[in-house]
């Protein structure tokens, strides 16, 4: 299977059959730290491409003759600077236009009432998200003015409801992916796998920057096909419908 063909992330079976490990080794490594924790598909619990790397270098290290304490010293220090690498990196994208409201304000800005079931969708989709207080935490407020002035201009507010929370659900493991994959290349000319100099911090940045504008570019112009081809279907059923009600 070439990496190209992988659709991440994958199960932890797909993921053994990759790196040449059990399963049974896998989850070892697990327990004693060295992978960080799997991500979510549904309920099943999948790896990704962070996790084939640490484990390729785990097998690199061992065919070197490290003993498995040497390796966990050696991951632990080099994933402190990728950490703080990362931070740099993908801190423009965190936090930008949060804000936390309570669920009867968030309502009450689309005169509704608190439903207890939307309530719920919204939390299990990740649209908002529960702060320790017990409030909510809205990723975006220009999001929540925005539909605002969509249903000023009279669109359903439940359908409109509906539309966020499935956009909310179904992307989530895509954005992942779209992060990773960004950050990959961001790293790739500075070999990922070893310690980027902190001198060549900024250059990673801004090429993920770089990266990130024209991928965003990329997938906002894809959408615009997926809605075009919509819009091309929509209309042959209503002149399809139209034909048949003149016959």
């Amino acid at each position: 299977m070439s990496p190209s063909s992988v659709e991440w992330p994958i199960t932890i079976a797909e993921l053994a059959e990759r790196v040449g490990m059990t399963p049974r080794n896998i989850r070892a490594h697990q327990s004693r730290g060295l992978l960080p924790p799997p991500v979510r598909k549904g309920r099943v619990a999948c790896y990704g491409e962070e996790h084939e790397a640490v484990l390729l270098r785990i097998k690199e290290l061992q065919a070197r003759g490290y003993n498995l304490v040497a390796i966990e010293e050696q991951l632990h220090a080099s994933s402190q600077e990728f950490a703080s690498l990362h931070r740099l990196v993908l801190a423009p994208l965190i936090g930008r236009d949060e804000i936390i409201l309570t669920w009867a304000e968030i309502a009450g800005m689309f005169d509704q009432e608190p439903d207890p079931e939307r309530y719920r969708r919204a939390v299990e989709s990740g649209l908002v998200e529960v702060t320790d207080e017990g409030d909510l935490l809205a990723p975006s407020a220009s999001l929540l003015h925005a539909a605002r002035e969509v249903m000023d201009r009279g669109m359903p507010f439940q359908e409109m409801f509906d539309l966020q929370v499935e956009v909310a659900g179904e992307t989530r493991s895509i954005a992942r992916r779209f992060v990773e994959l960004c950050l990959r290349c961001a790293l790739a000319p500075y070999d990922a796998a070893d310690e980027v100099p902190t001198e060549q911090w900024d250059e990673v940045r801004e090429r993920f920057e770089d990266l990130y504008q024209r991928m965003t570019s990329v997938l906002g112009a894809s959408f615009a096909v997926s809605v075009r081809r919509a819009a091309e279907e929509l209309l042959a059923e209503r002149e399809g419908w139209s034909g048949e009600s003149i016959g």
